[in-house]
């Protein structure tokens, strides 16, 4: 039997939310957190503290949507996005809105793209892009490094890493990677031209889990 992905295991959380209004044994977010921290460093608490006009990606949950009209008519969301630490007021415009309607429901789990903005005393988002937590096209041209302690590395530690790597043509939506080697007073890195990895879940998830030392971060 195929393993159900993790995102579409939220029934008894959805339920809490509904019923008290809050999550009461865990936050959705929070069994993600390893690997969304792969792709984006922000939690919705530290995009309160940055200046206005930077530009972000972080991964949340729809906590609450309104609609409401323009003075054309048109229709936008006015959203909370939430993580396990806080909780940021968004705007989603109307050609964006039209564009995602499908995926703009409270308890939906989002990737954000957006514009950090001022509104009175406190930061809003303004929402540029979005997808599901589980699409990844926002970092399809970036790159992962992958960082090694001179400590930690071992020769299975490479063979089991080489087993996650596949040749670019067999991988369409993979990410090219960086190999780093950390020693005491310098970082060596390694070229590995020709081979890519698949940036899902449950891929970088296992590979975390199994190989202690490992950093892995994505840049774009």
């Amino acid at each position: 039997m195929e393993e159900i992905p993790p995102w579409d295991l939220d029934e008894k959380l959805n339920f809490e939310k509904s019923a008290l209004g809050f999550y009461l044994t865990d936050h959705p977010m929070r069994r993600f957190r390893k690997w969304i921290n792969v792709f984006s460093s922000y939690y919705v608490e530290k995009i309160k503290e940055i200046e206005e006009g930077t530009k972000v990606v972080v991964a949340g949950v729809i906590s609450e949507i309104k609609v409401k009209s323009t003075r054309n008519g048109e229709k936008m969301a006015i959203i909370k996005i939430e993580d396990e630490k806080s909780a940021l007021k968004a705007l989603v415009f109307p050609d964006l809105y039209n564009q995602y309607i499908h995926l703009l429901k409270e308890g939906a789990m989002l990737w954000f793209k957006g514009e950090v903005d001022k509104e009175e005393e406190n930061k809003v988002l303004l929402i540029e892009d979005l997808a599901e937590l589980k699409d990844l096209r926002f970092f399809k041209n970036g790159r992962l490094n992958i960082l090694f302690s001179s400590e930690s590395i071992e020769e299975e530690n490479l063979e089991y890493l080489k087993n996650f790597l596949i040749k670019e043509e067999n991988l369409e939506l993979g990410l090219p990677i960086q190999l780093y080697l950390k020693y005491p007073d310098s970082l060596v890195c390694f070229e590995i031209n020709g081979y890519k990895i698949d940036p899902s879940y449950e891929h970088l998830s296992l590979l975390l889990e199994t190989l202690e030392g490992i950093r892995l971060k994505v840049v774009y």
